[in-house]
């Protein structure tokens, strides 16, 4: 889709970065960067805009996968939230992060609360469920002393 041409749409489209987190080939999971545009079609990000990575460049899956590159049709994506580096340098080199059988549980305790303040996570074929997160619990303690004393405390 190019701006200009007859019967094409001007100028971007909304979409937002994700990470798929999906039952990989071998035992574990792999965690795949994609585009999700509002058509609902992943896309493939070739390159960012801007430092913060506010919006991306990008072609279908499918014609990444096969097509040479002289004949992608690209697409000018402004991105909902902006993409870390780390994370841009993640989907441009294209490969799949690989979790070991051995290291899922530690993916989704430890990993997975810090990469969703980053990114978006989801599941294509539904082989990961996040666990569920909630924000703390404020506790008064009220302790009772002689007479009218009272001594509060908060956990």
């Amino acid at each position: 889709m190019y701006p200009g041409k007859r019967g094409g749409p001007g100028g971007y489209e909304e979409a937002r970065f994700c990470l798929d987190v999906t039952r990989g080939e071998a035992a574990g999971l792999q965690v795949l960067p994609v585009i999700s545009a509002g058509d609902g079609e992943p896309a493939v990000s070739v390159a960012f805009i801007g430092a913060e990575g506010h919006g991306a460049v990008c072609v279908d899956r499918a014609q990444a996968a096969g097509a040479e590159p002289r004949s992608w049709r690209f697409r000018l994506a402004r991105l909902a939230r902006a993409v870390p580096p780390p994370l841009q340098q993640m989907a441009l080199g294209g490969e799949p992060l690989a979790v070991p059988a051995a290291g899922e549980l530690r993916f989704r305790d430890w990993y997975y609360p810090r990469l969703r303040q980053a990114a978006a996570l989801i599941s294509s074929d539904g082989s990961f469920t996040p666990p569920a997160i909630c924000g703390p619990d404020l506790v008064l303690q009220a302790r009772y002393g002689n007479g009218h004393e009272l001594e509060l405390s908060w956990e």
